[in-house]
């Protein structure tokens, strides 16, 4: 992961990767950054994160998106 990070990976793609290892919180740090970067992969985020449906964190998110 620190490879991602170091090579300036997209928000966004590392988000995807600390998911899909289950790292909820890293999740949720990197989607906020996305957010605030405004990072393209956003426009996606209810597709690629159904699992985090359930997490107050991510329900703020896409409120502070208008997606709900």
């Amino acid at each position: 992961m620190a490879d991602l990070e170091a090579m300036h990976a997209s928000p966004y793609f590392i988000a995807e990767v600390r998911a899909h290892r289950g790292e909820i919180d890293e999740t949720l740090k990197w989607l906020g950054r996305a957010f605030e970067r405004r990072d393209f992969g956003i426009a996606f985020l209810k597709i690629d994160f159904p699992a985090l449906d359930g997490e107050p964190r991510y329900q703020a998110l896409l409120r502070k998106m208008h997606l709900t």
